[in-house]
Order: structure tokens, then C-alpha cells, then sequence
């Protein structure tokens, strides 16, 4: 966040908020006490378990200069009185957003969105001073912080979208206002809230009320649920996909860490390298292609781009460690993902050991989703490992799938590496993936641990 006066703070609030210190000046926003920088703004928002407020001491005495508060306060810190600090917080961040004018990118999806953000933030990079969204900061508080760290040397801002119910993608795009907008896919991630994936796909369509007339939109070719919606009439539609799309790629060549490919689209045809596994990166990558020349990066530095981004955390990490081949993709898990994250498994010239943890969130879908994924799992993986309280019912499906039951191991998340360590061979190329939740990356340190220090 640039610097700016409590006064300037308040203006941009609006809404009655007002200042006893007016010259007061902070750079920096923080909704965390425990991580506020020198000189800036702290917002100490109000949930079911926490208060902020109790926090204000805190949080001036570790260097912010200044607090946004909507309790009585009596205290040192110079604040700006509010009605409420989650709704000045967006407000705050409206105003500062209409300040500056870089190109917006917004991304949602049910799958991919992360990686298409970082894609698509690598590819704008090669024109311009990008911003994007840290972390999963995607959400009604993460989002409005995101926007509050932008800078006027940014030219452009690649702005990840993430929601749960009906409404929220429409606040976020009216509050990142993009220009460019890219839906991943339609997937069944969050169903147990919006019904259906007609419901899904109308929730991720929402990204249009915030676009303008005449803004691009890029969807998968593939996907019915986003043709003829009556909410991109106003919008520049592109496609991608691997055919019939207006960013496809051809002489596609997928290895275990990566792929090449030719992007083809209007303009001609570029060769591209990607360091993320599996086909469904390659649809990620025209994604952040298609969004890189709607925002006139050239090709070939579009190309470049792609390159230029690789896996980071817990998410899509392929690399060698104790002899095995191992694949984390331990940030999220939903029945779509976890069958991309198995192509690539499968695609192993190796023994192929899946190491699955319960997909969370799928409400009255959930046994029929872990079934699923376990009869793709048989068609994938020479064993299966599955833990969490849907563990059984993964089991199952994968025997319905044809996979014998000598290779089916069902265990809790604790014993989970022990039992690993046994099954497993040097050679062996192991995925590690589940929801959040089930914290699928402590299985992978201690197995590697185990293998370590055997």
C-alpha cells in the first residue's frame, strides 16, 4: 500500500468514518497483529472465535501507526473510527483499487485457478510490473488485502477468486473490477453448498458483473455449462482447449516433470515449455496464454512467461528425494483434481503407489466422489494408500475399479508414512494428495524421514 494520511483513509471509507489524527501516515495494511510492519494500518476484524480490537495494543506496539476500529478505544494508537471494520475494509479497498489503473486479470475456476494465477502473473511479468494474489488469499478478506498492496508501478494485477456459496464472485469482481476474466473449468468443488455444477458454473460466471463492456473472457471449449450464458453477452469471448478452441495446443509431449507443446491461435503458433505436470497444466498454460495477448504481451514473451513459472509449497511439486520419485499435491483435493493429479501418476514408467486423503467439503456427494476416485485409482496407481474417514469407501471403489485387494491399504493419517515406508521401493514414483484439512504433506515429511534416516 502506498502512504497515505488518516484522513485519506477515511475519505475512502466514507460512510461516516472519521479521524482525530488526520495527519497520521501509514504504508501497509495488516489484519494480523502478529505481522503488522512499521508505519502501517492495522484492521482488527470480528469473527465467531475472535476480536481484533483486543489486538490494537498489540499491534502499535509492534510498529503500525495506526488502527481502523469500530469499538471504543482509549488507548495510544491513532485510529479512524467505522460502523464496522469488515465493511470499511472493503470499502477502503474500492476506493484504493479505483486509484490505480492496471490491467486486472481476475481467475476462478473449480480446478487450477492457483496455478493458472501464477501462469498468468509469470506471462504478464514479461510486459509489466505484475502484483497478484499471495497465498489463498482469494476470499471476501484476502481479496480486499491483495488490492490494498497494490502500488502505482504495477501495470498489471492477476487477482485469484475463490468462493463458496452464490454472491461471492460477484462482491470480488465488483470489487477487483478486471478486465480480463478466466474461468478454469466447472468442476463439483463446493457443491455441497451450490446443489449442482449448473449451480457452480452460474456461481463462476458471476466474474462478469464486475467487467465492463466489451472486457475479455476466456473459457475451457469444452465446457457446455459456459457456453450461451446470458452473462457474457456483453463480454469478448475466447476459448481454449486441446481442439475447436481459439487457443489450443498441438504435438503435445507430457513428461513427469513437465511438457511441450505448440499454442496455436489466430495469430499463429508459438512452441512452449511447461515445468508442471500433466495434460490438464497444458490447458492451464493457454489459459494464462489467452489472457497474456488479450492483455498485449507478445507471443513469444507469453511463451517465455510460461516458462518462467514453477511449482512452488505443497501444490504440483515433482522431485526426487530418498530414491523416489515423489509428487506433492497436498494444498487441495476434489474429485476433479485428484484425477488429473492420478494421470499424471499413471503416465509413470514405474511402480505408481497413490497415497489419498479424503476430499472435504462435498457434502451428500462425498461417497459417490471417493468412490469414483478410487475406481480411477485402479486404473492408475499399482497400490493404493487411502486414509481419513471416507477411506473405506475409496477402498471400495478402487476394488470395484479391478484393483486387487493385496494392493489396497486403508490406514489412519498417523500410521500412514510407517505403512508407506513398508509398501515402497526405490524407483517408485508416490502422489501424495488430499484436501487441506488432511495435511497430506506431514505424511510425505515423515515418510521421507523414515526413508531418510533408515
Amino acid at each position: 500500500m502506498e502512504k497515505m494520511t488518516l484522513a485519506r483513509v477515511a475519505a475512502l471509507i466514507g460512510s461516516g468514518a472519521y479521524t482525530d489524527h488526520p495527519d497520521t501516515v501509514v504504508e501497509g495494511l495488516s489484519a494480523d497483529s502478529r505481522s503488522v510492519s512499521r508505519g502501517s494500518l492495522f484492521i482488527p476484524l470480528v469473527g465467531a472465535r475472535f476480536d481484533g480490537h483486543d489486538y490494537i495494543d498489540s499491534a502499535y506496539a509492534s510498529g503500525a501507526a495506526a488502527a481502523i476500529t469500530h469499538k471504543s478505544y482509549s488507548g495510544d494508537c491513532p485510529t479512524v473510527k467505522v460502523y464496522d471494520t469488515m465493511s470499511a475494509l472493503t470499502a477502503l479497498a474500492a476506493g484504493y483499487r479505483a486509484s490505480f489503473s492496471p490491467i486486472v486479470t481476475g481467475i476462478t475456476g473449480s480446478v487450477g485457478k492457483t496455478t493458472t494465477k501464477e501462469l498468468t502473473a509469470a506471462v504478464m511479468s514479461r510486459k509489466y510490473t505484475t502484483h497478484k494474489t499471495q497465498g489463498n488469499k482469494n476470499n471476501e478478506i484476502g481479496l480486499p488485502l491483495t488490492l490494498m498492496q497494490l502500488e502505482s508501478r504495477h501495470g498489471a494485477a492477476v487477482i485469484e477468486m475463490g468462493m463458496s456459496d452464490f454472491g461471492e464472485i460477484s462482491r470480488l469482481s465488483r470489487l477487483a473490477r478486471p478486465d480480463i476474466a478466466v474461468i478454469t473449468n466447472v468442476g463439483t468443488s463446493h457443491i455441497e453448498f451450490l446443489g449442482s455444477r449448473e449451480g457452480i458454473a452460474r456461481a463462476k460466471s458471476e466474474i462478469a458483473e464486475g467487467m465492463t463492456e466489451g472486457s475479455d473472457i476466456i473459457i475451457p471449449s469444452d465446457e457446455p455449462l459456459l457456453k450461451g450464458r446470458k452473462e457474457f453477452q456483453k463480454l469478448k469471448i475466447h476459448t481454449f482447449g486441446l481442439e475447436n478452441a481459439d487457443y489450443t495446443a498441438q504435438n503435445v509431449r507430457l513428461y513427469d516433470d513437465g511438457s511441450e507443446f505448440d499454442i496455436c491461435f489466430e495469430g499463429g503458433s508459438v512452441k512452449a515449455c511447461l515445468r508442471y505436470a500433466g495434460r490438464h497444466n497444458v490447458l492451464n498454460a493457454l489459459a494464462a496464454f489467452a489472457a497474456g495477448i488479450s492483455a498485449g504481451v507478445a507471443p513469444l514473451d507469453a511463451a517465455q512467461g510460461l516458462y518462467d513459472s514453477a511449482p512452488e509449497g505443497v501444490r504440483q511439486r515433482i522431485y526426487t528425494s530418498g530414491g523416489y520419485r515423489i509428487y506433492s499435491d497436498c494444498y487441495n483435493a476434489n474429485p476433479e483434481s485428484v484425477k488429473v493429479a492420478l494421470d499424471v501418476l499413471g503416465d509413470w514408467k514405474g511402480r505408481r503407489i497413490a497415497v489419498l486423503g479424503d476430499m472435504l467439503e462435498l457434502g451428500d456427494y462425498s461417497e459417490k466422489a471417493h468412490r469414483e476416485v478410487g475406481v480411477y485409482a485402479a486404473g492408475k496407481a499399482d497400490i493404493l494408500v487411502v486414509c481419513g474417514g471416507m477411506r473405506g469407501v475409496t477402498a471400495s471403489g478402487a476394488a470395484e475399479g479391478g484393483m486387487s485387494a493385496e494392493k489396497i491399504f486403508t490406514t489412519d493419517s498417523e500410521a500412514a508414512a510407517s505403512l508407506l515406508k513398508e509398501l515402497s521401493r526405490e524407483g517408485d514414483m508416490i502422489l501424495f494428495k488430499g484436501s487441506r484439512g488432511m495435511k497430506m504433506e506431514k505424511i510425505t515429511d515423515e515418510f521421507l524421514g523414515e526413508a531418510t534416516n533408515e
